[in-house]
């Protein structure tokens, strides 16, 4: 059971970004099941629409008034029957301002469990969730936020939990539409491990963004740079990643300087065509390039639409993490002030 319970750590991480998230435990924290954060490749913590609740589930500086008693739902849907959800909701009060709550919960299933020997021992079913409260604060065009959480992860018998803090910044131009973030996210501490001799690495990153729309354009671009914590992300299969020389000798292939920087970069574009209706595509590189196989098909590439009918806000992305093969997010959001 032992065995099995870290090799399926590891097997599911991978999903997160790709060849790090491997290393970390907690790693369904860096997962976008929002469908605009996912259409756009997957980070997002520059945004500037004040109307969208998830602004400050992702990053506490964007906290906002505006959403004040807005609820959000989202569902993303992956292989094998894994599936993870959250919810978020914003309250503003009065005297210490809105506060962002939220859920997340990831369940992988139910699935077979083995002892060491590989002998059948019934079936399990894994799920990791996280409960989080944030809280902004404004000093003329920038804004402050930190958000702590709580996180737990079942898997079987074996269980772990955590506590940890996001700190967020964001600097807003006064007249453009233009935001740059900087956020420190999953910073904390294992209240307990799955065994004694387990280590738990929290999966903390350090991400950058930038959001911008020209002012005649009906486009919003969004650049994230994420796990700026480790400059050399770039992985290399020793079986894969090598050249013949003309000795017919095989030559390790090197990093390159333009590798080790793309894979740091997350691009996304916004068509607004209304207020009600907007298509997003977005390109992860780290994604495109450690999760290919033989082909590369639309590995990397995101895209999206988002919908508001009356009191509603519907969004759908499919984000390719293979080639041909993607997974759905959908998203609904509503103010609750209107609605009752």
């Amino acid at each position: 059971m032992k065995i099995f319970v870290y090799s399926f750590i590891l097997s599911i991480s991978v999903l997160s970004h790709a060849q790090i998230g491997g290393n970390y435990s907690f790693s369904f924290l860096n997962l976008a099941e929002n469908a605009k954060v996912a259409s756009l490749g997957g980070e997002l913590i520059s945004g500037t629409d004040t109307n969208d609740v998830n602004n400050g589930y992702y990053n506490p500086a964007n906290i906002n008034a505006n959403n004040n008693k807005t609820v959000g739902l989202n569902y993303l849907f992956l292989k094998q029957g894994i599936k993870k959800s959250s919810i978020v909701y914003t309250q503003d009060f009065n005297k210490i301002g809105p506060l962002n709550f939220s859920i997340q919960h990831i369940g992988y299933g139910e699935i077979e469990s083995t002892d060491i020997l590989g002998n059948a021992a019934g079936t399990i079913n894994p799920q990791e969730y996280a409960l989080s409260v944030g809280k902004s604060f404004t000093q003329s065009n920038f804004k402050l936020g930190t958000t702590i959480k709580f996180a737990g992860s079942s898997l079987g018998k074996y269980n772990s939990h955590a506590i940890m803090l996001d700190m967020g910044g964001t600097f807003l131009h006064p007249k453009k539409e233009f935001a740059t973030s900087l956020l420190f996210k999953n910073l904390g501490f294992a209240t307990d491990r799955y065994t004694k001799s387990s280590d738990v690495n929290l999966p903390f990153q350090v991400v950058a963004g930038v959001t911008y729309k020209p002012k005649h354009m009906p486009i919003r671009f969004n650049f994230t740079a994420h796990n700026l914590q480790k400059w050399d992300i770039q992985y290399l299969d020793p079986n894969n990643t090598f050249e013949i020389d003309s000795e017919g000798n095989k030559i390790a292939e090197k990093k390159k300087f333009t590798e080790k920087l793309f894979r740091h970069l997350n691009v996304g574009a916004e068509l607004m065509l209304s207020k009600s209706l907007q298509f997003r595509m977005g390109y992860s590189h780290l994604r495109r390039k450690e999760l290919k196989v033989a082909s590369n098909g639309g590995s990397g590439f995101s895209f999206g639409a988002m919908l508001r009918i009356k009191r509603f806000t519907f969004e759908f992305s499919k984000a390719y993490y293979f080639a041909g093969s993607g997974s759905a997010v959908l998203s609904v959001a509503t103010n609750l002030n209107k609605i009752l």
